[in-house]
């Protein structure tokens, strides 16, 4: 891509030396098309390496809370062994590193992608990379001609990416698959709910599915608990609801509060449509329309 970057700007300078106003008008689009080309194809190939290290963070941290729990268990036989204290404290203080790593991991890619990732699954995440590359082949399959080499490059950007999920799916269906009976251990102060449950998520491979506007932060603490016992206290406190169906967990707001929001939300929009409206019949009185009235007037022909 760099290649025909280059190539078009040596045109360009040509083209204009010529002063052939048509061809650098030509040029000078097709640069722009690559230059965004290029621009898309250096952000995919940092979602993917950032994407991978937070796999492999997300990895290491369930080996690090995999050895707390064993030394825990050691400790309660061996109450006074300070050797086991020790090495409880530096699993714990590394395990610590890793979170703080991956949770700044997880705000660097929230605030390039706004609209989130899909919890747990870096093999989705993949898949939104080869939907977006589709969208842009298709466009640039518009003029075939003059997008030949960017073209190639998606193409063969798709076709690594495919391979790539084909992996992670494949390792995905591996046996060593984490208990979602096994107990664990959840430690968190002052925590986003969406972490807590991801972290659940991971050591237990339950499916947790969290409904949209559920946000809350959440202080737990349980030591070798049923993972199932844990998000049912959680919601139980922040007086959400949990639905479990088999492996599969949905976390969302009563239905009861949801339909309150709903009705308040009905509500401001009548009461702002019955203040147009008396503006509306207002300015009739006067012969004239203010721009409430006007608005009142689309906003019933949209009910309508």
């Amino acid at each position: 891509m760099k290649g025909a970057i280059g190539e078009r700007e040596k045109e360009l300078k040509a083209a204009d030396k010529e002063a052939n106003e048509e061809r650098v008008a030509d040029v000078q689009r097709e640069l722009d098309e690559l230059r965004g080309h290029a621009k898309n194809i250096e952000q995919h190939i940092t979602d993917i390496k950032q994407m991978f290290e937070i796999q492999k963070l997300e990895k290491r941290v369930g080996e690090e809370e995999g050895a707390i729990e064993e030394l825990h268990r050691k400790l309660k036989e061996q109450p006074d062994n300070e050797e086991l204290r020790k090495k409880l404290k530096a699993h714990e203080e590394e395990a610590e590193g890793l979170r703080k790593k991956l949770e700044g991991l997880h705000r660097e890619f929230e605030k390039r992608h706004p609209e989130g990732r899909e919890e747990g699954d870096p093999a989705r995440e993949l898949e939104r990379m080869i939907e977006r590359l589709h969208g842009e082949l298709d466009e640039l399959r518009k003029h075939p001609d003059r997008n030949a080499e960017a073209i190639q490059d998606h193409e063969r950007s798709i076709k690594a990416l495919e391979e790539a999920v084909a992996n992670l799916r494949k390792g995905g269906e591996r046996k060593d698959q984490p208990d979602p009976d096994a107990p664990i251990t959840v430690d968190f102060v002052q925590k986003d709910l969406h972490t807590i449950l991801h972290y659940i998520a991971l050591r237990s491979g339950l499916q947790i599915i969290i409904e949209g506007g559920v946000s809350t932060r959440v202080t737990v603490m349980y030591k070798e608990v049923n993972p199932r016992e844990v998000i049912r206290a959680i919601c139980k406190g922040q007086n959400l609801v949990c639905v479990f169906d088999g492996n599969v967990v949905m976390v969302k707001k009563p239905r009861k509060q949801t339909e309150i929001e709903d009705n308040l939300a009905s509500a401001r929009e009548d009461l702002e449509l019955l203040d147009e409206k008396t503006e509306a019949a207002r300015a009739a009185g006067r012969g004239g329309r203010t721009e409430r009235s006007r608005r009142y007037s689309r906003r019933v022909a949209a009910r309508a």
